[in-house]
């Protein structure tokens, strides 16, 4: 029979005894029964009130008791008559219920105990141990165990031991997640499943070691900011596919590490950062926080008003007085990029003060370019002698163009 306390159709099991006197003649007479192990109950119905005493019916001279036990193994029955004589043995097989409640851990390789929500990716390979126990506590051998994780895909069946234990080792994560299991099956499919801690992983990073360079902290808007660096993984750990995260106000941008750990990422000036910008440098799903913040002034770059450099031209260049051509203007610094959104003032030096003075004040493009329209105004085919004062800068530099006024053809 199984164990349990006979109140299931497999938990118990029925001892019919007839009592002869020596005649062999059937016979009334009081009987005590007595069992090996303590867990062990006699009773009148499967799962009754526990008696110990019994008396065999007049006439037919037998008796009936329902027999349970908790403890699995042999049990020893032994039937006294009128509890000083032995009057016969009995011996029973009790068989081991599965509980459903097993005893659940997580352990390392060392078999030491792991705290399942930090694991370190590529250091960590934990194991999942299940120790089956039948219903009083002792060990199930050759008991089934399904280990099914929670996206149903990954699940595998094993068998315990001697000792009632099951291990497992799920395949580790490679990057930062939560993994879920359970297990089932623990006394046949009625039993719920039992859900082991969830399995965190994430980077294990070296944050003193970690290295972030600038190409500086202050910049001219007219060239770029590039940030690099190198991760380093703490001792036995793994960076591998990890991806650091800068941000730049709201917005995020993900960089891949290199298969060494070094990144490199260029930011080009953008009038929504204004004159500085807050700079974040994180490496999301590392097990302790290491993050960097630095904050960028950017400066209006320097025109250069040198033969080479800035220029101010016109369009045609020998313009009919009748006409009115276009001028154009060009902004770069002494590096040969052109300067955005610089404003500039223009005017003719030869008309300044007549009737036919001409002036103009504009802003540079995002490609350092402007142009306006420049007419005679009766000036007439003369030498007009203008410039340009390219201004908004910590310095100022002057352009200077002669416009070849011809005479109408």
């Amino acid at each position: 029979m199984d164990q349990g306390t006979g109140n299931g159709d497999s938990d118990y099991t029925v001892i019919t005894m007839t009592a002869y006197d020596q005649f062999d003649n059937p016979y009334t007479h009081d009987f005590s029964l007595v069992a090996e192990d303590d867990s062990c109950f006699f009773s009148l119905t499967a799962g009754g009130v526990p008696i110990s005493d019994v008396v065999t019916a007049p006439i037919t001279g037998t008796a009936q008791v329902y027999l349970s036990c908790m403890k699995a193994g042999p049990q020893t029955i032994s039937i006294y008559e009128g509890r000083t004589s032995l009057a016969g043995q009995l011996s029973v097989i009790v068989t081991q219920v599965v509980s459903c409640e097993a005893v659940l851990s997580v352990t390392g390789p060392d078999s030491a105990l792991i705290i399942s929500s930090a694991l370190i990716i590529g250091l960590d390979n934990p194991v999942f141990t299940v120790m089956v126990q039948d219903l009083t506590g002792n060990p199930v051998d050759l008991a089934e165990v399904s280990f099914q994780d929670q996206n149903m895909i990954n699940g595998v069946d094993r068998t315990s031991n001697e000792g009632g234990i099951v291990t497992y080792t799920p395949t580790p994560y490679t990057t930062p997640g939560t993994d879920s299991w359970y297990v089932q099956q623990l006394g046949g499919t009625a039993c719920n499943p039992q859900y082991f801690p969830p399995l965190v992983w994430w980077w294990g990073v070296n944050c003193q070691a970690t290295i972030v360079s600038l190409s500086a902290t202050t910049l001219p808007t007219d060239q770029p900011f590039i940030l690099s660096g190198t991760w380093y993984p703490s001792m036995g750990a793994s960076l591998a596919g990890a991806t650091v995260m800068i941000t730049i106000g709201e917005n995020s941008i993900p960089i891949i590490l290199n298969n060494d750990g070094t990144w490199t990422y260029t930011i080009y000036w953008n009038p929504i950062y204004g004159n500085s910008m807050v700079v974040g440098v994180s490496l999301p799903g590392s097990s302790e926080p290491c993050e960097f913040f630095y904050t960028v002034t950017w400066t209006q770059p320097q025109p250069d008003c040198q033969t080479g450099f800035s220029a101010l031209w016109l369009s045609p260049p020998n313009p009919e007085s009748d006409t009115t051509p276009t001028m154009y203007i060009h902004v770069l610094d002494n590096l040969g990029n052109p300067i955005p959104y610089v404003s500039y003032s223009f005017f003719s030096i030869s008309r300044g003060g007549t009737a036919a003075a001409f002036s103009w004040s504009g802003t540079t493009n995002i490609n350092g370019f402007d142009s306006f329209l420049c007419p005679n105004d009766d000036y007439g085919a003369y030498a007009d002698y203008t410039q340009a004062t390219v201004t908004g800068t910590a310095s100022q530099c002057i352009l200077a163009y002669t416009v070849a006024w011809t005479a109408p053809s």
